[in-house]
């Protein structure tokens, strides 16, 4: 019995690979060709005679995922390229919702989704989304955002929630920063001061150590009205040409 199902299961995937080779000639043909990305998933049908995925067998972790992007595209993928880490189906949609992919914070896919009185203002327009950086034994590198100095892109902007300080007079918080310390450039943590201008808390200088390191940066005296460029209270700002990395910015009270 077992024969005779793994033939059947073997037919079926030849019917559909045929079936998908339909629908890539016509994508291929179709004014969308290159705006579009492909994914395609399998399934585990089981192994030494057991069913599925209810076993503690390596092989049972694992599946089919293909992912193909234009190549003109910033996902733009390689022929044959393969990826070695750890791939999550949970995340699948996440991540193919904007090519760009776009952090999971303030990304819009809905609305207040993972914002925790902070906002980021114009991700796609102001940053870059980045997948899987730096060690594989720290988490943070999984999703990051960064400059993208040759194309403009050298500053990310942050709006208070209007609820996070209630009183007039209550201006301090402080700024937890996770960054990737790679290269040996800089990069500015500033704010919206209370006499209208944008003042500068920190300035980080790299070490290139390879790993992600977090700095906390005290505010006093912040307007958090939303007045600074873009709308924004607080701005990550690349003042060289040296492209920073990061992957959380989170505001708290003192």
């Amino acid at each position: 019995m077992w024969e005779r199902l793994i033939q059947r299961y073997e037919a079926s995937i030849t019917f559909a690979d045929a079936e998908l080779g339909r629908v890539i000639d016509a994508l291929d043909a179709s004014p969308i060709a290159m705006n579009t990305i492909i994914v395609v998933q399998g399934m585990h049908f089981g192994e030494k005679e057991n069913w599925e995925k209810f076993t503690l067998w390596e092989r049972s972790t694992r599946l089919p995922l293909v992912i193909a992007a234009p190549g003109g595209s910033r996902a733009g993928t390689r022929a044959g390229t393969r990826v070695t880490s750890p791939a999550s189906l949970v995340e699948l949609y996440d991540h193919m919702a904007d090519p760009d992919a776009l952090n999971d914070v303030g990304w819009e896919i809905y609305r207040g989704n993972y914002e925790h009185f902070l906002e980021q203002i114009d991700p796609a327009a102001t940053s870059v989304g980045l997948w899987r950086v730096g060690p594989k034994d720290q988490p943070f590198g999984r999703y990051a955002r960064g400059f993208e100095h040759a194309t403009g892109k050298a500053a990310l902007f942050y709006r208070f929630d209007p609820r996070f300080l209630t009183s007039g007079a209550d201006r301090r918080a402080e700024v937890r920063v996770v960054y990737f310390d790679g290269g040996s450039g800089r990069w500015a943590l500033r704010y919206h001061a209370s006499d209208g201008t944008m003042k500068q808390a920190a300035e980080v200088q790299k070490k290139n150590t390879g790993r992600w390191q977090e700095i906390i940066v005290p505010i006093d005296g912040a307007s958090f009205g939303g007045q600074g460029p873009r709308g924004c209270d607080l701005q990550l700002q690349n003042p060289d040409t040296e492209d920073d990395i990061f992957h959380l910015v989170e505001v708290r009270r003192q």
